[in-house]
């Protein structure tokens, strides 16, 4: 989703901008007045579609979201793949599986729709301004200011200086999408981030009371746990007993329900989470 929305609409901005810059010159070139009737649309081609920044993120951090959910939902119950076996439930995994798809699929829908309503106000700004450029280019024909062949080269230059300008939004309101997604994955990394800077890795680990308790009501308790600094320890249990989970909130990528976890270093100095 980053790559798409975020990485692939930089290049396309800066594509855009310099192709816009280019035939902007080249109107300046025939006349001041069409450039300044091309400032007057590209103000309003970058301005109005904001109005439409804020259902474009709520549609991206909702795929996010329920893209999240849904792995989650598989991750849990594939994890206690044995207890659906043993219990006969499948029935009951695929039709909370098929929800949380159907919850996936709606919110892809969602989407589209902001992308649409997006590309449709800006197809629009196009439109209108070409006839604007052309009628001022006729205009200037009839009075003498421009010769009558520049109407058909204005009208060429006219196509992508405003195809520039309805990129250029487009690949801003993908930008502007995608950015509670971007501050999401920047707060991920932030721990990482630190350790690179200077600090260092833990060299141990202990939890005491730690427990978590899933969306389904099913709860993982762990005994009290302590590795220590080059300590080798190996972890095992049948599926679904929390030995992924347990890593998972080592890592931070599951927050506990209760308990703590303590961090050390090589010299024994302790941080908590």
């Amino acid at each position: 989703m980053l790559k798409e929305q975020y990485a692939d609409s930089i290049g396309g901005i800066v594509h855009s901008a310099v192709l816009l810059a280019l035939v902007a010159g080249s109107l300046a070139s025939f006349r001041w007045s069409l450039l300044l009737l091309v400032i007057a649309v590209s103000v309003l081609q970058m301005y109005l579609p904001r109005v439409l920044d804020e259902p474009l993120q709520k549609a991206t951090d909702k795929i996010s979201a329920s893209n999240r959910k849904y792995l989650q939902t598989l991750a849990d119950w594939l994890n206690g793949i044995d207890t659906l076996r043993r219990y006969a439930v499948g029935e009951k995994f695929l039709s909370i599986i098929h929800a949380d798809a159907r919850e996936l699929e709606s919110a892809y829908v969602k989407q589209q729709k902001a992308d649409q309503e997006l590309d449709y106000l800006n197809q629009a700004i196009y439109s209108l301004g070409n006839t604007l450029i052309f009628l001022l280019t006729a205009y200037l024909v009839a009075r003498g200011q421009l010769e009558f062949g520049l109407i058909a080269s204005v009208n060429d230059f006219s196509l992508y200086l405003f195809g520039s300008l309805m990129n250029i939004a487009n690949y801003r309101g993908q930008l502007v999408a995608s950015r509670g997604l971007r501050e999401k994955i920047l707060d991920l990394r932030q721990p990482l981030a630190q350790a690179e800077e200077g600090g260092t890795a833990p060299a141990a680990f202990s939890v005491k009371d730690l427990r978590l308790t899933f969306a389904n009501g099913h709860e993982i308790k762990y005994p009290d746990i302590q590795v220590k600094p080059g300590e080798k320890v190996l972890l095992t249990g049948a599926n679904g007993t929390g030995k992924s989970t347990l890593f998972k909130l080592l890592v931070g990528e599951a927050a506990a329900s209760g308990g703590q976890i303590s961090f050390f270093d090589q010299a024994g100095k302790k941080g908590e989470a």
